[in-house]
């Protein structure tokens, strides 16, 4: 069964975060990731908007796996132990795991 991996995130410094995104991205294809949403709070583009509630994230990211065996594989691995260090100092993270329905 699918598993979601949820990324809700506070940016601190936007250009190590940016850095350390794209590290992420390029490190999460042998776990079967597919980025499924990805959206910024941003003036411009206004890719993100918070509807209703009290959460004020400045990035939100959705990730597939294709299982939780494969999620866990990546947060275990030494690449995902990489991009953590990456954004340290650049972001604020709360991740969340839910199965597909």
């Amino acid at each position: 069964m699918a598993v979601y991996l949820v990324a809700v995130v506070h940016i601190t410094d936007p250009e190590a975060f940016e850095r350390a995104r794209n590290a992420a991205s390029s490190a999460t294809g042998e776990y079967g990731a597919r980025f499924l949403a990805r959206g910024s709070r941003d003036v411009v583009t206004r890719q993100l908007e918070i509807i209703e509630g009290e959460l004020n994230p400045d990035h939100v990211t959705v990730i597939e796996y294709p299982s939780m065996e494969h999620v866990r594989a990546w947060l275990a691995s030494d690449e995902y132990k990489m991009t953590r260090a990456q954004r340290q100092g650049a972001a604020e993270f709360s991740l969340f795991l839910l199965p597909g329905a």
